[in-house]
């Protein structure tokens, strides 16, 4: 897991590679200009989890909740973008 992390690090990689992850984000309608904050809010996680395994203090009870939200467009309006997420408990 640990290994798995760095690696994502190096790569600048969350769930998809940050050029992947902009493209779905401008894709769905997301500004440019806003992206970065997101991406830093998303992958510093992995920060905290680095520090927590080196203070010894991690805990994890295994649990995760997983949703999906799709929406396709109607004529002129445009229904939200598919999201997927992850969230670690």
């Amino acid at each position: 897991m640990l290994e798995e992390r760095r690696d994502f690090d190096t790569r600048d990689f969350w769930i998809w590679s940050r050029a992947d992850t902009l493209h779905y984000f401008l894709a769905a309608g997301g500004i440019e200009a806003e992206f970065e904050g997101l991406w830093k809010s998303a992958t510093r996680g992995a920060e905290r989890f680095e520090t927590a395994i080196a203070e010894r203090t991690y805990v994890q009870s295994g649990a995760s909740l997983n949703y999906l939200i799709a929406g396709r467009r109607t004529g002129r309006f445009v229904l939200p973008a598919v999201i997927l997420r992850n969230v670690g408990t």
